[in-house]
C-alpha cells in the first residue's frame, strides 16, 4: 500500500485532498496552500498535472454544497457525521463524476476508493458503495430559476445563503443567479504585455508560434487571455518580465485615473503592485509614491516590481487610513475589500466570507477615502476602486463621502472609458456576467479649485 502514490493517477488526487485538507486545518487561503505544496514538490509535479491538480481543487471547493447534496441523497446515516478529510475524499469522486467528463465514471471510482485505501482503509467499501449508487442513481437536479427558494439557489450554485439572499434583495433572483453561475465557470487568466520591455505583436508571434489559443482585450490590447496559462508563466518571457497577470478590470481602473508624466501620482494600498506598474509603464512618471499598511505585502510588491525591472517608484510602509500623506494631484486608493467581484478566481473565498466583514471593511474603506482626501492638492483627483460588487462598499461609501465633502466632484467615467462599462450614475462598474471579467467598481473625483 505504501507504494500507492507511484500511480500518477493516485497521486495527484492525493495532492489535491492535501491542498484541500490543509487549507482548512490551518484556516489559509486555498492558493496560499497550493504554491506552498507545489513549491515544496521541487519540481516532481509535472505542468499537466499542476493543472489536473488545480482544476479538481478548485472544482471541489466551489461546488461543495452542490456535491454535499449527492453525496447525503445515497449516504444512509447522518451526514452531518461525515468527518471534513474523508468528506473530502467523497467530493472530489463526486466532483469527477459529474464535472469532469473527461474522466470515466469507472476511472473516477476507482482512483478514489484507492485513495481511501490509503487514507482510511476502513471506508473504502464504503466509498465505493456511495460513488456507484450515485452513478446507478445520477440525477441532474433541475436548474433554479425565479421561482426557486432561496435554499434551492443557494444549494444548487454552491454559496451561502446569506449571499445569495443579499443579491436577491440588492436586485432580484436572476441577478443572484447570473452572478453564481459566473463564479462558478472555470476562471479566465489574463496577461498585461509589459510594453516597455515587449511588443504586443511579439507576443502575438510568440502565441501563434507556440500553437497556444488566445483572446486579445479589444477596449485595452495589452491585455491577453491564453489557453494554457501555466506554460505561460513558467515561460522564459514572463520569467524575463515581459508579462504579467492581471485582469483588464484593474486596467480600466488605470485607465479611469488618466495618469500622465508630470503628474505627482500616490498609490496609497499598492500591494502587490499591478495597477502601480501599469502606471509607471504608461507614464514613465519617477514622481510615483506608493504605500501599504502591511509589511509582508510591500515584500510581495517589491517582489513584483523587481521582476519587471522598475526600480524608481519610492515605496514606504504608511496607513493611509490616519497617517498623513505628501500633497499629490492623482492618488489611486485601491482599497482592501471583500472581493466578491472575484470570487470566481478565488474558489474558497465565498466560504470564508461573512456578512459582517462587509460592514467591517466599510469603516476601513470609509477611513481611508476621509483621510487620503485632506492631502489632495486643488484641481486634483481621486479614484476610489474595489473588486466588490457590494453596496455598501461602493456606492454607499462614495455618497457618504460627498455629502459631507461637497469641493469634490463625481467625474463621469464615459469621460475615460467605453459606455458599456459605466453605470448611469458615471462610475466603473463591471458586471461579469456580461462584460466577462472580473467584477469591480471605481470613481473618479474631482477636487474643485
Amino acid at each position: 500500500m505504501k507504494n500507492i502514490l507511484n500511480n500518477n493517477f493516485i497521486k495527484t488526487r492525493y495532492i489535491a485532498w492535501k491542498i484541500i485538507t490543509e487549507s482548512h486545518r490551518n484556516k489559509t487561503r486555498i492558493s496560499v496552500t497550493i504554491k506552498d505544496i507545489f513549491d515544496k514538490s521541487k519540481n516532481n509535479i509535472s505542468s499537466k498535472d499542476k493543472r489536473f491538480i488545480i482544476m479538481i481543487v478548485q472544482g471541489t471547493i466551489r461546488l461543495s454544497k452542490r456535491l454535499d447534496l449527492e453525496i447525503d441523497e445515497v449516504y444512509k446515516g447522518n451526514f452531518k457525521t461525515l468527518k471534513f478529510n474523508y468528506l473530502t475524499i467523497l467530493r472530489i469522486g463526486v466532483f469527477q463524476i459529474y464535472f469532469m467528463d473527461d474522466i470515466p465514471e469507472y476511472a473516477s471510482v476507482s482512483t478514489t476508493v484507492e485513495l481511501t485505501k490509503y487514507l482510511f482503509k476502513d471506508y473504502s467499501n464504503l466509498t465505493n458503495a456511495l460513488l456507484r449508487k450515485i452513478i446507478d442513481n445520477k440525477r441532474y437536479i433541475t436548474e433554479p430559476d425565479n421561482s426557486s427558494t432561496l435554499t434551492e439557489i443557494s444549494n444548487y450554485y454552491s454559496h451561502p445563503e446569506w449571499i445569495i439572499n443579499k443579491w436577491i434583495k440588492y436586485k432580484n433572483k436572476q441577478y443572484a443567479i447570473d452572478i453564481a453561475k459566473w463564479n462558478n465557470e472555470p476562471p479566465n487568466i489574463w496577461f498585461r504585455v509589459i510594453t516597455t520591455n515587449y511588443s504586443i505583436d511579439e507576443f502575438v508571434n510568440y502565441l501563434e508560434k507556440n500553437k497556444l489559443e488566445y483572446k486579445q482585450f479589444n477596449d485595452i490590447p495589452e491585455y491577453f487571455c491564453v489557453s494554457n496559462s501555466q506554460n505561460i508563466i513558467h515561460s522564459k518571457i514572463f520569467n524575463d518580465g515581459y508579462l504579467t497577470v492581471q485582469d483588464p478590470s484593474a486596467g480600466l481602473v488605470v485607465k479611469l485615473l488618466d495618469p500622465q508624466k508630470n503628474d505627482l501620482i500616490i498609490d496609497t494600498c499598492a500591494a502587490p503592485g499591478g495597477k502601480l506598474a501599469y502606471i509607471y509603464e504608461l507614464t514613465k512618471n519617477e514622481n510615483i509614491l506608493a504605500y501599504d499598511s502591511s509589511q509582508d505585502r510591500l515584500n510581495d510588491l517589491r517582489e513584483t516590481l523587481k521582476r519587471l525591472r522598475y526600480n524608481k517608484i519610492k515605496i514606504n510602509l504608511l496607513d493611509c487610513s490616519k497617517e498623513i500623506l505628501p500633497l499629490a494631484n492623482k492618488v489611486l486608493i485601491d482599497v482592501p475589500c471583500s472581493g466578491t467581484g472575484v470570487m470566481s478566481k478565488r474558489s474558497d473565498l465565498r466560504w470564508r466570507r461573512k456578512i459582517d466583514d462587509i460592514y467591517e471593511l466599510a469603516e476601513l474603506q470609509n477611513s481611508l477615502l476621509n483621510n487620503i482626501s485632506k492631502f489632495i492638492n486643488p484641481g486634483g483627483t481621486i479614484v476610489y476602486s474595489t473588486c466588490s460588487i457590494e453596496y455598501e462598499e461602493n456606492w454607499n461609501i462614495i455618497n457618504n463621502f460627498i455629502k459631507y465633502n461637497p469641493k469634490y466632484k463625481i467625474v463621469n467615467a464615459k469621460n475615460y472609458l467605453p459606455d458599456k462599462y459605466v453605470d448611469s450614475f458615471g462610475a466603473l462598474q463591471i458586471y461579469s456576467p456580461n462584460h466577462k471579467i472580473d467584477g469591480g467598481f471605481a470613481v473618479r473625483l474631482n477636487y474643485a479649485l
